[in-house]
């Protein structure tokens, strides 16, 4: 209770002091006034003040205004104390979230330069995606590469991702030969079965080239194709025609081949690559993509490039879809 007129400092001063102040900013505060300091009073309630009490008081008034500035504060107080708890929640929430992004990230391999070059870009449109690839030596002679799309984001298909490049990578299924993309999908399919995954499912493409006879065998699930770029630019859709994993038990899904001319460069990617569509029009087509490659075949940062344009082309700048592209010169020198 703060009486306008005082001594000294005056009950506004006082007031600005409390108010000022961020352990005493909650304490409610009546003020104290004569009705002919009207202007006065209502600048206290200007500056902060619950309420004001005219002179001279009368207790049942006062008991009422105390009591109404006493139950806001509980409430107040209450609400505050939720707000933290829900920020607390938020913060650990966030701090999980970004360990697993980070658990994701130790799933993709470094790029790497010998002994042929290969790059990637991986930006996921929330905080978890559900795209994911990779690339190993299955022996000296034969390099695996693959990439998948989870239907959806977040969390569940961040980790129906992670466990399907896991089984890749550590080759843990017994009694499939990892050379043979169509045995490759076909394991992977009966493994992660949509009715067991919670009605997940994924697209992939997975391919195994032969360094020593330049021969590409691959298969696909419904994911668009890899793409292979010649030096004077003549393009080549590796076709994925094979059903979606995790639709159907015991799919059979057939591997073809390809010849890789020399200084060729294939391209993996997501439909984050190129869908970008507008509110009653494409914003993006899979054509403008095949234009960009060809005409920066040699360039190093071509998909940090298409990325930038992907992201340019969405409104305000927001992916709408988990954007992965990988890029692999597999016969960039005469002889490799």
């Amino acid at each position: 209770l703060r009486d306008v007129m005082m001594p000294g400092l005056s009950g506004i001063e006082v007031l600005h002091v409390i108010k000022s102040n961020e352990r005493l900013r909650h304490v409610p505060v009546l003020m104290v006034s004569a009705l002919g300091e009207m202007d006065t009073v209502c600048q206290c309630i200007e500056s902060g003040a619950e309420d004001f009490l005219p002179k001279p008081i009368q207790a049942t008034l006062l008991r009422s205004r105390v009591g109404a500035c006493l139950e806001k504060k509980r409430l107040l107080d209450r609400e505050r104390s939720y707000i933290q708890k829900i920020e607390s929640t938020q913060a650990r929430l966030a701090a999980e979230l970004q360990e697993a992004a980070d658990y994701l990230h130790t799933v993709f391999p470094d790029p790497v330069v010998e002994p042929f070059p290969v790059t990637w870009k991986h930006e996921p449109c929330s905080e978890l995606a559900g795209d994911a690839f990779g690339y190993h030596w299955i022996d000296e002679d034969h390099f695996a590469f693959y990439i998948l799309d989870v239907s959806g984001h977040g969390v569940r298909a961040a980790l129906l991702a992670a466990s399907a490049i896991n089984v890749i990578r550590s080759r843990m299924v017994a009694g499939i030969d990892w050379h043979d993309p169509g045995q490759v999908l076909q394991t992977l399919n009966n493994m992660f079965l949509m009715e067991r995954q919670n009605q997940l499912f994924f697209t992939m493409w997975y391919g195994v080239y032969n360094k020593q006879t330049h021969c590409l065998k691959y298969s696909g699930a419904g994911h668009p194709g890899a793409i292979v770029i010649t030096e004077d630019g003549e393009l080549t859709e590796l076709d994925s025609d094979g059903l979606i994993i995790g639709v159907m038990e015991d799919c059979e899904y057939e591997a073809e081949e390809f010849l890789v001319p020399k200084r060729s460069s294939i391209y993996l990617i997501t439909d984050g690559c190129f869908e970008v569509i507008g509110e009653d029009r494409p914003l993006l087509e899979v054509e403008e993509m095949f234009d960009f490659l060809r005409e920066r075949k040699n360039r190093g940062d071509v998909i940090e490039d298409w990325y930038q344009l992907v992201k340019d082309r969405h409104p305000e700048n927001q992916l709408d879809d988990d954007f992965t592209m990988l890029a692999a010169s597999l016969r960039s020198g005469s002889t490799n």
